[in-house]
């Protein structure tokens, strides 16, 4: 699988999905601005750039237009950040898997909210058969991901 992943992460793969991020990029452009504009004080730019790298996330991997910007309270944005705030349990999961990696496998479902897990697989499920139905194509993840299987049956998932 890695060998038929590799091609998929070379530099003419990402450039086609630069209008993607530069899109989101305006749009934090944009935001900042108005904000700027109409309010006389200070902004916390880690909070706006969490959101615009959200943004970007869901526009080049999902296909999907987030909207985190504008709408900081999003359930895609949600689930990803307690996706990257690990629970106790996930640290030591990862304490177990760097002392012992064999037991990764064993481990998978502890280290993981299965809840979060599954919010993603059926995004990801949802965006590729409304594609399909649709005929759609677009420069990001999802679509390279879509050639693949189409092009190799052992691909499913």
């Amino acid at each position: 699988m890695r060998n038929k992943m590799s091609p998929t992460f070379t530099s003419g793969k990402i450039k086609e999905m630069f209008p993607l991020m530069e899109s989101c990029g305006r749009n934090l452009v944009s935001i900042l601005t108005k904000y700027i504009n109409n309010k006389n004080e200070s902004i916390h730019v880690k909070e706006y750039l969490e959101r615009y790298m959200t943004d970007v996330i869901g526009s080049t991997v999902f296909g999907m237009e987030i909207n985190a910007l504008e709408n900081p309270d999003c359930e895609f944005r949600k689930v990803s950040k307690e996706m990257l705030n690990p629970k106790l349990r996930f640290r030591i999961g990862m304490t177990l898997v760097l002392l012992m990696p064999n037991i990764r496998k064993f481990l998978s479902g502890l280290m993981m909210d299965r809840k979060n897990v599954q919010f993603f697989l059926d995004l990801v499920h949802q965006n590729l058969s409304y594609r399909e139905q649709n005929n759609i194509k677009r420069n990001d993840f999802i679509n390279i991901m879509m050639e693949l299987r189409k092009n190799d049956p052992d691909i499913t998932e």
